[in-house]
């Protein structure tokens, strides 16, 4: 039972990831060839406002290309919340239910917002409108630890054409019992059309797993530094807290980053379709600045087969 779990999720994540090639180029949108990219350009924690498209550099797999349009989008935002429900964080359960509903608070009324938590499996709410009270009634501690599949179900969507997504994971970032390993969260990082944000908390002190947890397959050894390379690779980051205002200070700065950052929209030209195309975002005028944006996406190439 346990080898049927693991090569099912396995076999899933697969399938997602070739239909996430196979979708690509439609994500961007109605035309087929144009890219957009969103861009955080910060110093400091301010944003650097008044930017235009002559201020950005962008590379292509290594070929400088042409900015057709820049622009701060005020397009409502999907916010999927990984709510670390693993029994290491027990103790703080009542904590993370309170912090999720002053998150809610803080978005606007055209906002939507999911759960991602976990039992015995990873489960996922129906969006809730962010005007709305959420319901955390059904949430209860699981008892087992799937970080990595918990990231990657978040991550496996693609947002409406009116829409943008916004992922923040509020974890340890311990895994135990995922199928998936930290590979596979960097590989779906590298496609996702969201950005990731990690939330690290720490363990609760002296928690163990009892023998009754189900445990198939513990954390590879990529762990937590594994899955701050992924975040950043959807142009997200890592933030440290330590408690409630911490939570709440890192998710309102993801939440502000994410709103007020710069989507540039260019058209590839001398660089090859098909395959990974690496992007490299630069502001020149601005040498001190921090720019985090996508690291880059993936054409199917539309001879090959599905």
């Amino acid at each position: 039972m346990m080898q049927a779990r693991a090569l099912i999720v396995v076999a899933l994540v697969a399938i997602c990831l070739a239909g996430a090639r196979a979708q690509q180029r439609p994500v961007y949108s109605a035309r087929a060839d144009l890219v957009s990219v969103d861009v955080s350009v910060r110093r400091g924690n301010n944003p650097i406002a008044n930017l235009t498209a002559a201020d950005f550099q962008l590379h292509d797999n290594g070929v400088e290309q042409t900015i057709e349009a820049v622009s701060i989008e005020a397009v409502p935002i999907d916010v999927t919340l990984f709510h670390d429900t693993s029994p290491s964080l027990s103790g703080k359960l009542d904590d993370l239910k309170s912090d999720i509903r002053r998150i809610v608070g803080l978005l606007r009324p055209a906002d939507r917002v999911r759960l991602v938590t976990f039992g015995m499996q990873v489960d996922v709410t129906p969006w809730w409108p962010a005007s709305e009270s959420i319901d955390l009634s059904r949430v209860k501690v699981g008892r087992i630890s799937p970080v990595n599949d918990a990231l990657i179900v978040a991550m496996l969507r693609r947002p409406e054409p009116d829409r943008r997504h916004l992922i923040v994971a509020l974890t340890d970032a311990v895994d135990a019992g995922s199928a998936i390993n930290t590979g596979a969260v960097d590989a779906v990082a590298s496609r996702a059309d969201g950005v990731l944000h990690l939330v690290r908390m720490p363990q609760k002190s002296g928690a163990r797993y009892t023998a009754g947890q189900w445990l198939p397959i513990m954390g590879d050894a990529g762990g937590p530094d594994a899955l701050g390379v992924a975040a950043a690779r959807t142009g997200g980051r890592v933030h440290d807290a330590s408690g409630s205002r911490d939570i709440i200070a890192a998710f309102r700065l993801a939440f502000d980053d994410f709103r007020q950052s710069y989507v540039l929209r260019y058209s590839p030209n001398d660089v090859e379709r098909p395959g990974w195309h690496e992007i490299q975002v630069t502001v020149p005028g601005h040498p001190d600045a921090i720019v985090r944006a996508r690291r880059g996406y993936f054409v199917q190439d539309s001879r090959a087969g599905m």
